[in-house]
């Protein structure tokens, strides 16, 4: 039998969702948060075997898996990379998070296997929405970039509007990819949307495997999936043209 419950989060619900579980003597719990980050282990949790999923305990060695944002931020990267672009923007969110930081981390790591030089003033931080995207236009244009990638697909979103208001054409005059492969966005855009996809289904897998004892971690207790890449139509080569405002 499988038991699923969804807490959004509310500490009392959840301890009512853990204790449901154990009354009906479950073999053991994958705790799974929305968001890649940082979790406090509740105390009921520990009367079974559990693993974490999406999060991890920085306070003890608790078995988890979580996607593996600095090879996302590498694959994302070298998308553009490899179509020839070399002045890469980031626009990064700011809200401090394990994806926040892998991700620029994967993006510094791609253009020094790439030889290019990490330009700081490249990086932008914005809110991780659509209007976040949007509001980063101007900048970029000014920074004569022919590429970008963005923390996540709902910021391209943002950035093809603001893009295309100014008449700029994607890929042709700008190449855009994101990040999450959240597909009622990515694969419905105009041009689709190029990103890098997160392990949603391998995270739940690997879990049960970790959970069952099928798989043992390597070294640290903490397991990190990678992020594959998605190619659609958002990225073209180069063509050494960079846009600025007038």
């Amino acid at each position: 039998m499988l038991l699923v419950a969804n807490t959004e989060g509310d500490e009392p619900v959840e301890k009512d969702a853990i204790s449901m579980m154990l009354e009906h003597k479950v073999r053991g719990i994958l705790y799974s948060t929305w968001f890649h980050r940082p979790t406090k282990i509740p105390a009921a949790l520990q009367e079974t075997d559990f693993v974490l999923v999406n999060c991890f305990s920085p306070d003890s060695d608790a078995l988890a898996v979580v996607p593996d944002e600095v090879h996302g931020g590498r694959e994302a990267t070298e998308i553009l990379v490899r179509k020839g672009h070399r002045r890469i923007a980031f626009i990064n969110a700011t809200i401090p998070a394990p994806a926040k930081d892998g991700r620029l981390q994967g993006y510094r790591e791609a253009l020094e296997s790439a030889g290019i030089a990490f330009d700081p003033h490249l990086v932008f931080d914005a809110y991780p929405d659509q209007e976040g995207g949007y509001g980063a236009v101007e900048e970029l244009l000014k920074r004569d970039v022919t590429a970008v990638f963005c923390y996540n697909d709902r910021m391209a979103m943002g950035l093809y509007d603001g893009l295309k208001q100014r008449g700029l054409s994607i890929p042709e005059d700008m190449a855009v990819v994101g990040f999450d492969n959240q597909e009622v966005i990515a694969a419905h855009m105009r041009p689709p949307l190029s990103t890098v996809a997160l392990p949603h289904y391998e995270l739940g897998a690997a879990g049960v495997r970790l959970l069952l004892g099928v798989d043992e971690p390597a070294g640290s207790p903490v397991v990190k999936l990678e992020c594959p890449p998605v190619e659609r139509d958002s990225v073209g080569p180069n063509t050494l043209t960079a846009h600025r405002l007038p």
